[in-house]
């Protein structure tokens, strides 16, 4: 293919529109939680439940990769990122 992710997920977003994507995004992050509420109630450590979550990672992931491209937010995101993690570090460390 040559084409980098963020070309491919930008070919994808073209090809089906915004508000299409949009609710992919919605059904993928659906999925995942149920991926998680069925592997929390089950009562073994299933293979194939856990194999079903990472699936469902993967799903959100590249959902999300092409919400960032939709809102032009990546390095708005990123930063968040940052500050939350800092901030619940700080909080972390605050408990102990």
């Amino acid at each position: 293919v040559g084409m980098t992710k963020h070309e491919i997920l930008k070919t994808i977003i073209d090809k089906y529109g915004v508000p299409s994507q949009i609710d992919i995004v919605i059904e993928e992050c659906s999925e995942l939680i149920k991926a998680l509420l069925k592997l929390r109630r089950s009562k073994t450590d299933s293979v194939d439940l856990r194999a079903d979550v990472i699936e469902e990672i993967a799903d959100v992931s590249i959902t999300l990769a092409q919400l960032k491209i939709i809102f032009d937010c990546e390095k708005e995101v990123s930063k968040e990122i940052d500050y939350k993690l800092d901030r619940q570090f700080e909080r972390m460390r605050k408990e102990v």
